[in-house]
């Protein structure tokens, strides 16, 4: 069995905790590598370990991922992981976060966890069930109605007869059926997938505008208090440039602070509207791919900033 977890995770110390015993007794064999999630890379980094690693006989291959910020665990919901881990011709397993986090790549997986807890603990139990098992069968009564243990010391042991060899068989050629409905199948895992990540840029989308809204109404209300600030600081100011004897200045300084943050209020005000659409005039320096767009797309705060995000989704791939 071989486990990809990231070094030192929470999760892969809770997994290990559940199955050392299992370990200690030789009756499981785990191989554990490290794997960095969090790189920019990371798509196709797993899809490279996965190729390099199928060929090595494991029986089994365990995801895990503890959980934190649904930003860290976005990487799972990257098509080109479910993908590969949907091709793998090794079962994958999935423990990644907590219960209420589902991914693109547990639905791909051969059977997921909820929890790196809950997969040590279900492994550790079928290994329990196995050798209940296994030890029943070495304790059942022959059909003689004598056991093994009992037969009389020094009698004549015979020799099993040499089972005849049989021959291999030879694994069928898939037919017509079967191809098509694996086609089916993978056009129906593709058109899922794209549907997914269609869901997951619009959700990405709906938080960088909640995001831009509150910053918005953050500047809008700095520029008011900025005029009113203006407002208490008058004389002082005037005194300081040498202007407090003039009633010119004593109306020209409330006009211009309090119009100005007025106006720049208004202005952020009315470009609130245009939140939701899309950017007219094109990028000076486009977006370099698909992960170079969804960083912007969760890191965006401006107005301008989530127009271009929106009018430059790159295309399902």
């Amino acid at each position: 069995m071989l486990v990809i977890a990231p070094e030192d995770s929470r999760g892969l110390a809770d997994f290990k905790s559940q199955v050392r015993k299992s370990e200690q007794n030789e009756s499981l064999a785990i191989d554990y590598q490290t794997f960095r999630w969090a790189s920019q890379a990371a798509p196709e980094m797993f899809q490279a370990k996965l190729a390099e690693i199928i060929s090595k006989g494991y029986d089994l291959i365990l995801i895990i991922r503890g959980g934190g910020h649904w930003s860290k665990l976005r990487v799972f919901d990257q098509p080109e992981i479910a993908l590969a881990i949907n091709r793998s011709p090794v079962p994958v397993a999935t423990a990644i976060g907590h219960e209420p986090d589902v991914s693109m790549a547990d639905r791909a997986a051969s059977f997921s966890f909820v929890t790196p807890t809950a997969a040590g603990e279900a492994i550790k139990r079928e290994l329990e069930k196995r050798h209940y098992i296994e030890s029943k069968r070495i304790n059942e009564k022959p059909s003689n109605g004598r056991s093994s243990a009992q037969a009389p010391v020094g009698a004549p042991t015979r020799a099993k007869a040499a089972a005849p060899a049989v021959p291999p068989t030879v694994a069928p050629h898939p037919n017509l059926a079967d191809l098509n409905r694996a086609r089916a199948d993978a056009a129906a895992f593709q058109t899922w997938a794209r549907a997914a990540e269609h869901e997951h840029r619009s959700d990405l989308i709906e938080l960088a505008q909640r995001r831009v809204r509150m910053f918005s109404h953050l500047k809008v209300a700095a520029f008011i208090a900025a005029g009113v600030s203006a407002l208490l600081v008058q004389q002082p100011v005037l005194e300081l440039t040498g202007f407090s004897s003039l009633v010119l200045a004593q109306v020209l300084y409330p006009v211009c602070s309090v119009g100005l943050s007025l106006l720049a209020a208004w202005m952020e005000k009315r470009n609130q509207r245009f939140v939701s659409d899309p950017a007219t005039k094109p990028m000076k320096h486009p977006f370099r791919d698909r992960d170079d767009w969804r960083r912007r797309a969760k890191s965006v705060r401006t107005i301008r900033g989530i127009r271009q995000v929106i009018a430059n989704i790159p295309p399902s791939g």
